[in-house]
Formats: structure tokens, C-alpha cells, sequence
């Protein structure tokens, strides 16, 4: 019985080790690097003074960041990057992959444009100046994994 209970709580231990995954994750350069800072945004409330859809710098260099962060400052360091803008609404998100090259400080907000059941346009602007900075840029929506129900006779 002993060897049962140990053998079962070993099982458990080591199963429960092996599932995580190294996760890719951007961490920001420290606020002392000189950097651009980029602002994402949400779709104004329809209920309730809530939104529900954001768009937000989500990687850097590969790098993943979740969409919790699209309110919050996201520094990039100068140079040479390929970013990612991606948008999400429910089940449905888009991402567009840009290449570019930061040689100053800034500050640039993203900015959510017209939309359709099918695509998303964004654009980013100095947020100083109001200069456009990248696009419009348009995107095709990706429908989330949601399940599929058939119904036969």
C-alpha cells in the first residue's frame, strides 16, 4: 500500500513539473535606455462605460505581450525591431507584423479605425504631434476557435 501512495504522489509531482511552457515573454528595456513608448487603445463604451475592443503593441522581436497591457506605456528600445499591433474583440483578433526603425524618443498612440465584420484598420500617430507615423494599416480578422455544432436529421 505504501509503494502505491508513493508511487501515485511521485506520478502527480512529476506530471505536474512537466506541463508548464517556456514562455516567450517581452520584458521592457529599463526606463534609463532610450526608448519609444507605445499606447494602445480600446473601442469607446457601448455599455456601461466599457469597450471591448483593443488594439496594442503585442510583440516585439517575437517577444509576446498579452492585451492586458494595451493601456500601459510599452517601451521599445531604438533600432532596428519587427513589432506586432494586434487587435482583439471576443473570439476575433488580427495581428500585423511591421518592420521599423526607432532612431529617436517618442511617443506614439495606436489608434483603433473603422472596422468590418471581416477586417480591422489601425493607424499610429506621434502622440505629441499628431503626426501618422504607420498607415492605415488593414488587416483581415481572424475568427477565434469557438466549436463547431452540426445538426443532422
Amino acid at each position: 500500500m505504501k509503494f502505491l501512495v508513493i508511487f501515485t504522489l511521485s506520478t502527480l509531482l512529476l506530471g505536474c513539473s512537466s506541463t508548464g511552457r517556456n514562455a516567450n515573454l517581452y520584458s521592457q528595456p529599463p526606463e534609463s535606455e532610450p526608448s519609444v513608448i507605445f499606447l494602445g487603445e480600446e473601442s469607446p463604451g457601448k455599455f456601461l462605460g466599457k469597450g471591448h475592443e483593443k488594439i496594442y503593441l503585442c510583440r516585439v522581436d517575437g517577444a509576446f505581450q498579452n492585451s492586458y497591457s494595451f493601456d500601459k506605456p510599452t517601451r521599445v528600445a531604438l533600432g532596428e525591431r519587427l513589432i506586432s499591433i494586434c487587435y482583439n474583440e471576443g473570439a476575433n483578433h488580427a495581428e500585423a507584423p511591421i518592420k521599423a526603425s526607432f532612431d529617436t524618443t517618442a511617443e506614439y498612440q495606436i489608434k483603433l479605425g473603422e472596422h468590418s465584420w471581416t477586417k480591422v484598420n489601425f493607424s499610429v500617430v506621434d502622440k505629441n504631434t499628431g503626426e501618422l507615423v504607420i498607415g492605415p494599416v488593414t488587416v483581415p480578422k481572424q475568427a477565434g476557435d469557438l466549436p463547431l455544432l452540426i445538426f443532422t436529421q
